[in-house]
């Protein structure tokens, strides 16, 4: 039976000794030298296209049933 502590050794957290190997990245994100925005804004912007893309995806489905 899993228990609270069966994960604790291999956790992601700041008190594994691994934890800048699994916290950083291979590669750079994508960017652009004149890009204005932060990776923030670029995140931000991207999770509302998603939202965007998954809401019209079913609105075409509905769409299609007619």
């Amino acid at each position: 039976m899993l228990g609270e502590n069966n994960f604790k050794r291999v956790a992601a957290v700041k008190d594994n000794p691994n934890w800048l190997n699994l916290t950083t990245r291979e590669n750079a994100l994508y960017g652009r030298e004149d890009e204005i925005r932060s990776p923030f804004a670029r995140g931000y912007t991207r999770i509302l296209h998603i939202i965007f893309l998954v809401e019209l995806d079913g609105f075409i489905d509905i769409i299609d049933y007619m």
